[in-house]
């Protein structure tokens, strides 16, 4: 059974205006749990993402930046050729950012094909592909429980990006709208 941990941020416990990025940057500093960033603009998810690799202790690995509208092909036919007898010759996004971060952004545009894909990749190791070690942050424009809901997104992947969930502020950039951790 999946608990839900919920820490609301409130006024009180965090001054004026909510959470500041920094501050609960300092409190997942040594966590390599997955991130979903949803909210706020791309920019401001992207440098979010660079700001938790870089107080990571995956800090001095790569950071690999993918932006899944852009860049779905080149994600699928990865993760395909993860799959194969292939795998070594072929551009592999988690191999790329071994022992660091992977950030893929506009999750929630990826098709149920590359869903399905990632979900099972992240999900369970392949024979002969050497295991991930590193971070996953996602970053949607979306909330992506809903699209869930409506069928859009799978639930299977959802469940293994949204570890730790923020929630960015439009109105001020520099604070969370909130977050909750799931164990």
């Amino acid at each position: 059974m999946t608990t839900w941990v919920e820490q609301p941020f409130t006024a009180p416990a965090w001054g004026e205006g909510g959470p500041r990025l920094a501050e609960i940057v300092q409190l997942h500093r040594h966590s390599l749990m997955n991130v979903l960033l949803t909210g706020g603009s791309a920019q401001g998810r992207a440098a979010l993402a660079r700001t938790l690799h870089d107080s990571s202790p995956v800090a001095s690995g790569p950071f690999v930046r993918l932006d899944c509208r852009e860049d779905e092909l080149l994600l699928a036919a990865s993760l395909r050729l993860r799959r194969s007898s292939a795998a070594g010759r072929a551009f592999d996004p988690l191999r790329a950012c071994a022992r660091g971060t992977l950030y893929l952004d506009r999750v929630e545009a990826l098709s149920r094909d590359t869903q399905r894909l990632l979900a099972a990749t992240l999900g369970e190791p392949t024979e002969g592909a050497p295991a991930w070690v590193g971070r996953l942050i996602a970053g949607c424009g979306v909330e992506l429980m809903g699209a869930c809901d409506e069928g859009q997104f799978l639930r299977e992947l959802f469940d293994v990006l949204d570890k730790v969930s923020w929630v960015l502020d439009p109105e001020s950039p520099g604070t969370l709208g909130g977050s909750s951790e799931r164990t």
